[in-house]
């Protein structure tokens, strides 16, 4: 669902790999799941080529993908707007054959030997572990049933999903909660984690040099990144950031539409021909305007960075994800669709420094502590 389930497990899976390069270990991974493989390819790859080189061929050794369904999410028309309606049909479709499914999985768990399944939250995996008779563990700050409530009212179906679905969350062996939780009643044994922040491990002068930017051409300038998480949000009017002059420079990982061209003060950054991840752009950046995910969430709290967020709609977690990032984000502020689609920001971000404070303390080493628990 989104990108931001698998940013996650992507950072738990290098501190395994890590705990395997540092105490001579072998614990391999294997991911299943629909998030695209490139995905995780370049994230882990490129990490690991950057900082562990004479290493990378055990990369390859210990990391498998399989493109599997295990979850349904909800249905997305596009990074802001759901599709309630599309997310029934799905959702029932899934669980209507849902013992067929976890016969399957099961049956997979013991044929590749597996030891421990982590779910990241999909319910298949715990249901899945307990008929194959391995552990599991779950590592979430939100669980479907509680998403899918919200959505009650437009369909009692979902009902007899969300009893399904909180009949194989019971059978989770351990679940690692992670900040800004939502409520999880379907859960018993529970364990709190730190926050799962993706960090920069290239410097900014390096980062530069490879998105093609000369060492100035930032000075004196605001530089500004919107993302919405690997999907297009139709109705950016790009072409009005135009209005905001030269003092700004704005980024984004969407290329032009045919037949579109980005103003002057608009740069498309195509972080796969750079070699770069995600998180390194961190250090190009001062403000980023998204919508609140947990991925992006603690990528900014992570990087001290600036934000602005606009609504995601009826997704319960929503809520949740706001209040931590006004609590631990330096400064941040919302956006209103209207303002974010016209490209009005130039009040806004102005207004972001104004709002700058020392956020409390938090706990970063989420991943580590999770992979240590994994692996114990």
């Amino acid at each position: 669902h989104g990108f931001g389930h698998a940013v996650r497990q992507i950072e738990i899976i290098k501190e395994i790999f890590k705990y395997n390069i540092q105490n001579g270990c072998g614990h391999r991974v294997i991911v299943r799941t629909l998030a695209p493989e490139w995905v995780f390819q370049k994230s882990l790859f490129l990490y690991f080529e950057r900082l562990y080189p004479r290493d990378l061929e055990k990369i390859s050794e210990w990391f498998s993908y399989h493109r599997v369904q295990n979850d349904v999410g909800t249905a997305q028309k596009d990074s802001l707007n759901m599709d309630i309606a599309a997310t029934y049909e799905a959702v029932r479709e899934f669980y209507s054959d849902f013992s067929g499914r976890v016969a399957r999985e099961a049956e997979f768990i013991v044929s590749a030997r597996v030891d421990t399944v982590v779910g990241d939250i999909p319910p298949l995996a715990f249901a899945a572990a307990s008929a194959a008779g391995v552990r599991s563990v779950g590592v979430t700050n939100f669980s479907w049933d509680f998403i899918y409530e919200e959505f009650l009212p437009d369909n009692p179906g979902f009902s007899r999903i969300i009893d399904t679905i909180r009949g194989a969350y019971a059978k989770c062996g351990k679940l690692l909660r992670l900040p800004f939780a939502c409520p999880l009643p379907a859960f018993g044994n529970i364990a709190d984690a730190g926050l799962i922040a993706r960090k920069p491990y290239i410097g900014r002068t390096e980062v530069m040099g490879l998105l093609g930017f000369g060492p100035d051409e930032f000075d004196g300038r605001a530089s500004v990144m919107i993302s919405f998480g690997g999907f297009d949000t139709l109705g950016i009017k790009h072409e009005n950031l135009a209005r905001c002059g030269e003092k700004f420079i704005f980024l984004t990982t969407v290329p032009p539409a045919a037949g579109e061209r980005y103003p002057a003060n608009v740069k498309y950054i195509d972080t796969a021909a750079a070699g770069i991840s995600f998180e390194n752009l961190f250090t190009v950046f001062d403000v980023i305007v998204t919508k609140p995910g947990y991925g992006v969430v603690g990528d900014i709290i992570g990087a001290g960075a600036m934000c602005l967020y606009t609504d995601r709609g009826r997704f319960r977690e929503y809520e949740y994800l706001v209040k931590f990032l006004e609590k631990h984000c330096v400064s941040s502020d919302y956006i209103s669709r209207d303002e974010m689609l016209n490209c009005d920001l130039e009040k806004k971000i102005a207004g972001l420094s104004a709002r700058r404070k020392t956020p409390p303390p938090i706990c970063l080493d989420g991943a580590r502590q999770c992979a240590m628990a994994i692996i114990e």
